[in-house]
């Protein structure tokens, strides 16, 4: 529980929240964190969806790598 409240916390201090980015997707919360970037909430045309964000300081390049692995399993390749 003390997990949940401090990330909700969090949240309403992250210039993300309430951002619209991708001329599309309204950012509504934060979902999570790790070493690499943050995962958000986002809404568009009454759908909701997962965006990730890459930390510019610490990019590694591995976003690019998951939304190529992305699309080669959804057979894009």
């Amino acid at each position: 529980i003390k997990n949940i409240k401090y990330m909700e916390k969090q949240s309403k201090n992250d210039l993300m929240i309430n951002r619209i980015v991708l001329n599309n997707y309204l950012i509504t919360k934060k979902l999570g964190e790790g070493s690499f970037g943050r995962i958000y909430q986002a809404e568009s045309c009454g759908l909701q969806y997962a965006i990730k964000v890459e930390s510019k300081t610490k990019n590694q390049g591995l976003l690019e790598t998951e939304a190529n692995f992305m699309s080669y399993l959804e057979g894009r390749k």
